[in-house]
């Protein structure tokens, strides 16, 4: 039983995304604390701008000073795994859509439809099914949607051709 917190950067899919990973390690049957207790702390990351990315990586360097162990997932470890696993070998960076990600945390296979303590379906069903859908895109169109926002593109459009 580890204890663990979670934190999240970002927009709501961000929030959706971290609310499986933490459902996944309550099923699995461990312990949600505060940060300053936890032995594990998870961070989804976000990547809309540099300064999201940068502020990812300096949340995962804070969390290392309490934690034992910090696990990355998210937009900006799926655009580069790597800038978060250089940082110190007790980070551990989870790329894939959200359900593959919280499964992988917990090292098996978990119903993310459903409670599987109470075999009931959770009350954040909808914020996991809006995270997990848009996390199936995939982190080239994170990263083409990200580029284009740091270039000025106007939200909502893709980049232009040349």
């Amino acid at each position: 039983m580890t204890k663990f917190a979670v934190k999240f950067l970002g927009c709501k899919v961000s929030q959706a995304d971290a609310t499986l990973a933490r459902s996944a390690l309550l099923a699995a049957g461990h312990v949600e604390v505060r940060e300053a207790e936890a032995e594990l702390h998870v961070i989804n990351t976000c990547c809309i701008t540099g300064e999201a990315e940068a502020k990812s990586r300096q949340a995962v360097r804070r969390s290392l000073k309490t934690a034992g162990e910090v696990y990355v997932s998210g937009c900006a470890v799926n655009l580069n795994a790597g800038q978060f696993a250089d940082i110190d070998a007790r980070v551990k960076a989870f790329v894939g859509t959200a359900d593959d990600v919280a499964a992988e945390m917990v090292g098996g296979c978990v119903d993310l439809e459903h409670d599987v303590l109470r075999g009931r379906p959770r009350p954040s069903r909808q914020l996991a099914r809006a995270g997990s859908s848009r996390s199936r895109t995939g982190a080239t169109a994170t990263a083409r949607t990200a580029s284009s926002r740091r270039s000025g593109e106007p939200r909502g459009r893709a980049p232009r051709a040349l």
